[in-house]
């Protein structure tokens, strides 16, 4: 029952008023966004969709809220028990996309629209989070771990789905608990400003006769160490940032020469990261404790610990929480430098009839809002190094899907916006299909191609394969080339200039 109230109400409409309410559609969910200045969007979320879609079903809850808004019991009986019965051509979770077709929906034309926002939510939620945690990849060295920590400032509610696209995307492990049960993700957690606080709170109710000093405040942050290390006698981290920074790993690299725990690390919260970095490791190392760890954090971005790294910087973990809200590459408490933004501008256009009898664009004021008509797909060219060349969106009723590795054809490519990169494509050229069949029958057909672990292999051929002028995070990246098949571009044109936004094919 997760949809909007207008993919609610709507059915009846077509099951009443088409002469046949049941012909299948077509809808394309696009990534939307202006191709000559966007950067990457890593997709993700689809696993659960569609395994989600195995079990929709038009069940009595559904039907008692139908019967709230007044629906009529005929057509309430036509829609009674039915499962999804379309297919679905998708991309993987994991691939490297611009914008362009992401999705491609056929079936009854009520369930098509039925499934719409549940989509499209869930979708632009994991697709920002594993979106920035590959920018992060790009940055950050890989023996760096690079941990998730965004469930409490989370968009959605458990905050696992934010957690699964992270790892997808390369991360290393997560805050989150229940992402770590529930889909095997090395998870963990660190002392917090919290428990320092009561800690050294501690000490002093126990010695009441002590007043709290600058000098015994010191010695309660001792303590609270001490009490870390004594509970964690390994695998954990001291944060030294409570009292001040100077304080804090002065006092920690005391404790760590007392108690000698194993494989810890001092993390720093706050402050001049790249300038604290560098004396946290300088002085730990002339206390002879090289093989304490640094882990910085604190409003930290794939750009911030680029530019941190670029002044030398010392980091062996990351730790990323506000960077994961929606826009967190914009704007964060204490930021100085921003991203692009993430386009995860995700909708989901009718195309016409599935069967290609009839097509259909969206018109609008707004240009950035026109669709494309048919049923579309996209080719992806390779180089012959098998690096990504750029894709080529193109309407299957228009042109007839190539077969094999490489082009049997010559192909036009039209870039709107820049006209002299418009090319054509020469026969043998090495390509593939990013969309793939994955959702029929009722039947999630591709599961095992999504699950978390394929995806995540996958995602990083996927990111081998894109050239390094596209990943870069600083808005100086390339733009990458994506084009509208000749054919399909004049028939967009064509339709748009006449204002004829149904197109019958004979």
């Amino acid at each position: 029952m997760l949809t909007d109230g207008y993919h609610f109400t709507t059915p009846p409409l077509f099951l009443r008023f088409m002469s046949d309410p049941e012909r299948w559609d077509v809808a394309n969910l696009v990534l939307r966004g202006d191709v000559e200045k966007e950067t990457y969007t890593i997709i993700a979320g689809l696993w659960e969709l569609l395994s989600r879609l195995e079990n929709w079903v038009i069940d009595e809850t559904v039907i008692t809220a139908m019967r709230e808004k007044n629906i009529p019991e005929e057509m309430i009986n036509q829609m009674k028990g039915r499962r999804f019965e379309g297919r679905i051509y998708a991309v993987r979770d994991g691939e490297v996309l611009f914008p362009g077709p992401v999705m491609r929906v056929e079936g009854p034309k009520w369930q098509v629209k039925w499934i719409e926002s549940v989509f499209t939510n869930h979708l632009r939620r994991c697709s920002s989070v594993a979106t920035k945690a590959a920018r992060v990849c790009t940055v950050v060295p890989d023996h760096h771990l690079k941990l998730d920590a965004a469930f409490r400032r989370a968009n959605d509610t458990d905050g696992v789905w934010a957690a699964r696209a992270a790892y997808l995307a390369g991360f290393s492990g997560t805050s989150n608990v229940l992402a770590g049960q529930m889909f095997n993700i090395p998870w963990g957690g660190t002392v917090d400003h919290y428990t320092m606080q009561s800690l050294m709170q501690e000490y002093f109710e126990r010695n009441p006769d002590i007043e709290v000093t600058e000098e015994s405040q010191r010695e309660a942050q001792r303590f609270a160490f001490r009490c870390v290390i004594e509970v964690y006698p390994e695998n954990y981290a001291l944060l030294i940032d409570t009292i001040s920074f100077e304080a804090g790993l002065e006092d920690a690299i005391t404790v760590l020469l007392e108690l000698r725990p194993k494989n810890y690390t001092l993390r720093q919260d706050s402050g001049d990261l790249a300038i604290c970095s560098k004396e946290m490791r300088r002085r730990l190392d002339n206390a002879g404790l090289t093989d304490v760890k640094i882990a910085p954090s604190g409003g930290l971005s794939a750009l911030t610990v680029k530019s941190l790294l670029d002044q030398g910087a010392e980091g062996d973990n990351w730790q990323f929480g506000e960077y994961f809200l929606f826009n967190g590459e914009r704007s964060r408490e204490g930021a100085t430098i921003s991203e692009p933004p993430v386009n995860i501008q995700m909708v989901q256009k009718y195309g016409g009839t599935s069967d290609g009898s009839y097509e259909s664009i969206k018109l609008s004021e707004n240009p950035a809002k026109n669709s494309l008509p048919g049923r579309q797909q996209r080719i992806r060219l390779l180089t012959d190094g098998n690096m990504f060349d750029g894709d080529i969106v193109i309407n299957e009723n228009q042109y007839s899907l190539p077969c094999g590795e490489t082009l049997t054809r010559v192909i036009r490519s039209v870039r709107r916006g820049k006209p002299a990169k418009s090319k054509t494509v020469k026969f043998g050229t090495k390509f593939y299909l990013p969309m793939q069949l994955v959702f029929e029958g009722g039947l999630f057909i591709a599961h095992d191609l999504y699950t978390l672990e394929e995806s995540r292999k996958f995602h990083a051929q996927q990111m081998e394969r894109l050239p390094d002028q596209y990943k870069r995070v600083d808005g100086s990246h390339a733009i990458y080339g994506v084009g509208i098949e000749k054919e399909l571009d004049m028939r967009a044109y064509s339709m748009g200039v006449d204002q004829i936004i149904i197109h019958k094919n004979t």
